[in-house]
């Protein structure tokens, strides 16, 4: 797995030097999520804890593992790393195989001028069966690796059977056309953390947001559209295949701030956490 970093992992409470290497039986069923830290604090926590007990609702799979337990694993790892920044990853092994690992990820790196310029991304049609799960599919990370690197491409948009937009692989998509936010019902994507907090965001501030599909083939009708995730936050996209897009525009820059703002009150509020 050559997204590991930092120098130890954790597998069920026990320290491992990352230059072991970590062997992860894909076989078995995996659930995992991906928790940031920032200033050395879980962002949005209670958030992230409740969408993996979500994911372990919505599956066959049964978790041994309590949230004192799993928040004193990514305390440990934080701790024994020095990690000031940076995703955590935290996976857990179901039916035969049982665990629970937490290792800090490669970080998804981009140029800083990509946040201004944006990035490309391509359309990949194909649907999770369980999109409301964070649940491992190998085939499909392996799919849309092969995709992006042929491609020169950032992120790969979902289009499920009905010529929908869903979501991006890693990620959760937002369009802006006028003053209107538009993203996916919730019921057909994996409800991002990030998510969450850009639309806690545009209540906050007054914008409108709009719950709605948008037709692969109907793209090309909005100004904007950007991509939030927990490695990488909030993203502009400057292209989808052929279809361009401007990265400046005002609800977008205010999403922006109001998001970085929303961050800085967490930590503020929450340094009992470290």
């Amino acid at each position: 797995m050559n997204e590991i970093a930092g120098d130890k992992y954790i597998i069920n409470g026990l320290e491992k030097p990352v230059s072991e290497g970590l062997d992860l039986d894909i076989s078995t069923s995996v659930i995992y999520d991906v928790v940031r830290i920032e200033e050395g604090i879980p962002l949005f926590l209670d958030d992230y804890l409740d969408r993996l007990e979500n994911s372990f609702r919505l599956t066959i799979c049964k978790s041994k593992y309590n949230r004192f337990t799993i928040v004193k694993t990514i305390k440990d790892l934080v701790k024994i790393n020095g990690l000031i920044s940076g995703p955590v990853k935290l996976i857990f092994g179901c039916g035969n195989s049982e665990f629970l690992i937490a290792h800090i990820m490669r970080p998804n790196l981009r140029k800083q001028q990509e946040y201004i310029a944006g990035v490309k991304t391509i359309l990949l049609h194909t649907e999770r069966l369980n999109p409301n799960a964070k649940v491992w599919n190998h085939e499909l990370r392996e799919l849309t690796v092969k995709l992006l690197n042929k491609n020169d491409s950032y992120e790969a948009i979902l289009v499920n059977n009905d010529g929908f937009i869903t979501e991006g692989s890693r990620s959760n998509i937002f369009f802006i056309k006028d003053d209107m936010v538009v993203t996916t019902p919730k019921d057909l994507v994996l409800q991002g953390i990030t998510r969450k907090k850009v639309l806690e965001v545009c209540k906050q501030t007054g914008i409108n947001v709009e719950m709605k599909n948008i037709h692969y083939n109907q793209i090309h009708e909005y100004d904007v559209c950007f991509l939030t995730g927990t490695s990488r936050k909030i993203v502009p996209i400057k292209s989808i295949d052929n279809c361009k897009f401007t990265t400046s525009h005002k609800l977008l820059q205010q999403i922006f701030v109001g998001f970085e703002n929303l961050v800085s009150k967490y930590i503020r509020d929450n340094q009992e956490i470290i």
